[in-house]
């Protein structure tokens, strides 16, 4: 079946061409104006919505013809926007943007706006029989966005281009904090932005924050070297303590996040080889009494830094608190050891 999908701003879509829909396939209803609004309110957030679909035909004569299959509404929306024949109202409307019009827009938004590309895909002379089946398979296996795929499509700054430059290395998926699926669904590079956030600030609570670091660093970062280094340098100092078999007892992520934070406080040290040797074997000792108090209740296990770091991984792991613990633990271990 033809299509394949490319990203068109919207000033092609909406001045390029006319288009029509004869094929009965978008939806009959007109929307809201509240509707319309929450779709302009996305586009000017710089954040995604469904593609576009278009079927062509060309003639004898050369004359293209472009029927819209699915998304009239939201071109009726944005281009009632443009016209300023819409004013942006409801519940779903940031409370900046509320209550304006095109012409109310500052020229930054406004120039947002005309830039926001808006993925069109071209089904060329797909028959109705294969426009059905198409919209059958799509309705049958639609995923929706995540956190981290969210905020690729929203910001292109400095900070998000050195998180994924830090996760672009099989090394995560090696040590099996990461599974290729979470590679596609950009699942490492939110890990390996908690981790940096964790290093620049300390432990957050869940993922909280991270927004708030790459709206932060969109534009500059003055102290991208020094953090970039001591990511780099804890995970090297990581590498050469243990082994990756022994790094893999460690790939659960609550576990890895406080193994890695508690590495990051000596990311600057010279370790030896003996004493990066007794680091090695001690988190191991640690590492294996954790694992056999995890299989009995928690009143059974005596040694009380085990039960805590038990209780702070079983339970609301990625809490604060509980994230602080099983890094102080860690932490003194290193610090008494080597």
């Amino acid at each position: 079946m033809p299509g394949a999908g490319s990203a068109v701003p919207q000033r092609s879509v909406f001045r390029r061409h006319r288009s029509r829909n004869s094929t009965g396939f978008a939806p009959t209803t007109v929307w809201t104006d509240e509707q319309a609004s929450y779709l302009v309110d996305t586009v000017l957030s710089e954040l995604p919505f469904p593609e576009i679909y278009l079927r062509s035909r060309t003639d004898a004569k050369g004359k293209t013809q472009h029927e819209v299959v699915d998304g009239q509404q939201r071109i009726r929306s944005l281009l009632a926007f443009a016209a300023n024949d819409l004013t942006l109202e409801g519940p779903e409307v940031t409370s900046p943007l509320a209550g304006k019009s095109f012409e109310d827009l500052s020229k930054k938004q406004k120039e947002r706006f005309w830039d926001y590309s808006v993925v069109v895909r071209d089904l060329g002379s797909a028959s109705n029989s294969e426009i059905r089946d198409l919209f059958r398979r799509l309705n049958k296996h639609s995923v929706v966005l995540n956190t981290q795929e969210l905020r690729h499509a929203r910001f292109k700054g400095v900070f998000i281009q050195l998180m994924e430059e830090l996760s672009d290395d099989p090394w995560w998926i090696d040590v099996r904090l990461v599974t290729p699926k979470q590679v596609r669904r950009m699942e490492d590079i939110e890990f390996v932005s908690e981790l940096f956030v964790g290093i620049m600030a300390g432990p957050q609570n869940k993922k909280e924050g991270i927004d708030e670091y790459y709206e932060s660093y969109e534009r500059d970062f003055p102290d991208k070297a020094k953090y970039a280094k001591k990511f780099r340098d804890t995970r090297a100092l990581l590498c050469d303590t243990l082994v990756a078999t022994d790094l893999v007892d460690w790939s659960g992520k609550s576990d890895f996040y406080s193994l890695f934070l508690s590495f990051s406080k000596f990311s600057e040290a010279s370790w030896t080889a003996d004493q990066k040797k007794h680091v090695s074997e001690d988190l191991g000792k640690l590492r294996e009494a954790i694992d056999e108090a995890k299989k009995k209740d928690a009143t059974e296990i005596r040694n009380r830094t085990v039960r805590t770091y038990v209780q702070a991984v079983t339970r609301a792991a990625s809490d604060i608190d509980r994230r602080k613990a099983r890094i102080e633990i860690i932490t003194n271990l290193i610090r008494n050891t080597a």
